[in-house]
């Protein structure tokens, strides 16, 4: 697999995490959950929709640095669920550098 196709993977594995478990309070009606899951996955979707685009890694790595930092804050803020923040903030880390390396290899 290259690596355009393991970012690919990546993007897509982060934005059906967020539609699964959108970044809601747990108060939230199903329809606001379905709505901010959305909104919270499609620019990764358009991410991995657009690997053609120029400099398409270097995107990549640019869109993660505010879904990082919102993982790592929410998981401070969220003691029962550092596990599973822990695990969305490294594979977004992962994606991360997997589109720096993209941008590299001039994909």
């Amino acid at each position: 697999m290259t690596v355009t196709r393991w970012t690919v993977a990546g993007l897509l594995v982060l934005a059906g995490w967020l539609l699964i478990v959108p970044p809601a309070g747990p108060t939230a009606a199903t329809a606001t959950h379905l709505l901010i899951g959305a909104l919270c996955a499609t620019p990764l979707l358009v991410l991995a929709a657009l690997r053609t685009v120029r400099q398409w890694g270097a995107w990549v790595a640019i869109v993660m640095i505010p879904y990082f930092a919102l993982s790592v804050g929410a998981m401070l803020v969220t003691p029962g669920q550092r596990l599973e923040g822990a695990a969305f903030a490294t594979l977004i880390a992962v994606v991360f550098f997997l589109g720096i390396a993209a941008s590299r290899r001039g994909h």
